[in-house]
């Protein structure tokens, strides 16, 4: 029943917003389509972002900010310079996931924000827009950060979720600190390189479980981006490693999907048909069982 040309519609409507319910919360996005002429609106979800006290409230404006799209990014980000830290990091995520040209450029300029949570939103923001242009810049930025270890580390992993190619040379100063393995191993797996294999490889015998399992996955996907030949290559070198490959084999009951596929996808490069029970076993009733079919019939 609420008027959108009532002289208090605004406030009741971002009082619904804030509900205690999350019922009333859910309807009252829903209802945003009614509500878009409403003067200030925008202004008012923007500011809702920042409310201190309730979480609930921040969590409807955004998703309300999404659900009008891109003509808000301008008005959400004009609200960056007078907004204190946690209230600048809600709009970085609105404006990171709403993802059009103009919110990469937004992101893009507070790259640099002097806070540091603020810089993490906008690093794992801009890794999933990705494109040449965002790649570009967290190269550049990632030069400039050396001695900053939790800095280097969200441009690493943005990067990495932009899939960028960067090259194993330009890798291996991270490759040899271990802070930045998880981040580092998926970034090369996407070099299409060989010459990863070795650090790769180091990493299936981590000590670190989550070492293991980014190594893992990242030998897989640089597998399937080689040709037959570098292919070949890149399972001899495995071969000869007997405690990459026991990692490999241990991790066949891993509870991560991603993990034990890229375990059954390695294992059948192997090329050794005693494994191939193991190898059913280990996909048998699991969203990967395509993976182990085709490993096993190659064989």
């Amino acid at each position: 029943a609420l008027d959108p040309g009532a002289p208090n519609a605004l406030s009741r409507y971002v009082s619904f917003l804030g509900d205690p319910s999350w019922r009333v919360r859910k309807a009252a996005v829903v209802l945003l389509d009614r509500m878009r002429d409403i003067d200030g609106l925008v202004a008012a979800l923007v500011a809702g972002l920042g409310d201190q006290g309730n979480a609930g409230l921040r969590n409807a404006c955004s998703d309300a900010l999404l659900r009008i799209g891109a003509p808000v990014v301008g008005p959400v980000a004009a609200a960056l310079a007078g907004a204190g830290a946690d209230h600048r990091k809600f709009i970085i995520e609105v404006v990171g996931a709403l993802g059009t040209p103009q919110a990469r450029d937004v992101l893009l300029g507070a790259i640099d924000d002097k806070d540091e949570n603020v810089r993490a939103a906008v690093a794992e923001s801009l890794g999933r827009i990705g494109g040449e242009v965002v790649v570009e810049r967290l190269v550049a930025r990632l030069a400039t950060c050396e001695g900053d270890m939790l800095q280097t580390a969200y441009i690493l992993g943005a990067l990495s979720s932009a899939r960028a190619r960067l090259t194993v040379e330009r890798l291996a100063p991270y490759v040899a600190q271990g802070t930045y393995a998880r981040e580092v191993y998926a970034l090369l797996g996407l070099t299409r390189d060989v010459a990863a294999v070795p650090s790769l490889r180091e990493g299936l015998a981590s000590g670190a479980a989550g070492n293991r399992a980014a190594a893992m996955c990242a030998l897989e996907l640089l597998a399937t981006e080689l040709d037959a030949s570098r292919r070949d290559v890149l399972a001899a070198q495995l071969r000869e490693d007997d405690q990459a490959i026991a990692s490999v084999e241990r991790s066949l009951e891993d509870e991560d999907d991603a993990v034990a596929r890229s375990a059954v996808y390695l294992l059948g490069l192997l090329r050794d048909p005693h494994r191939a029970p193991r190898m059913l076993r280990a996909c048998a009733c699991r969203p990967f069982v395509q993976v182990g079919l085709e490993a096993v019939t190659a064989l």
